[in-house]
């Protein structure tokens, strides 16, 4: 099976999950819950669209060279904030639905701060000390293009996330923000920066 047809599968499978989501939320009378569940699935949507429908312009652009100061590297670095924004959401989800997380635990004021706390440099780790180390130094890009490199990075971001979901929830989230948060730094920093230097030089 090639990439295209597993990441429309992948794509695919974010509609039904997503409608599950608003649906369970509507008979809980949880808008916040209903808007994302509706955004998944719209999301999984316009993904399996756009896969089938610009693949090419796609491979083009995930598989050329990453230069973090130019417009489209720039732009699918937003994406990919905004699939890492609706992933954490639904390993949430699931984890609530399935017991293993309850809202109490996620709502519930943090018993220590360290614990609370403990995600924040592995998530800025991986949201923005990866990026850099790639734009910085070719060793570690020529690494990240490897199908395995890009098999455990995924894999460690919301790994990662999701033990310290189960094991400390107010951490899991606190992750996923200073993940988040740090990546949207670091991608506004490469390309704020570069614009700046062309502009005074």
């Amino acid at each position: 099976m090639n990439r295209q047809r597993i990441l429309q599968m992948l794509s695919a499978a974010l509609v039904p999950l997503g409608l599950v989501l608003a649906g369970f939320s509507v008979a809980q009378g949880d808008i916040v819950w209903v808007s994302l569940g509706v955004l998944t699935t719209l999301a999984g949507a316009a993904m399996y669209w756009g896969f089938g429908r610009y693949w090419e312009a796609y491979t083009r652009l995930v598989d050329d060279d990453v230069d973090f100061t130019t417009s489209r590297t720039f732009a699918l670095g937003f994406v990919q904030v905004g699939m890492a924004v609706v992933q954490f959401v639904l390993l949430l989800w699931f984890a609530s639905a399935l017991g293993i997380v309850t809202d109490a635990a996620v709502n519930a004021d943090p018993q220590s701060a360290f614990l609370a706390f403990s995600g924040v440099v592995p998530a800025v780790a991986l949201g923005a000390g990866l990026p850099y180390f790639i734009q910085r130094f070719d060793s570690v890009r020529r690494l990240n293009d490897t199908p395995a490199a890009r098999t455990l990075g995924p894999f460690l971001t919301f790994g990662t996330y999701f033990v310290l979901l189960v094991y400390h929830p107010v951490a899991g989230m606190i992750y996923a923000l200073a993940y988040v948060g740090s990546r949207v730094a670091v991608l506004l920093g490469f390309y704020g920066g570069s614009r700046i230097r062309g502009a005074v030089t």
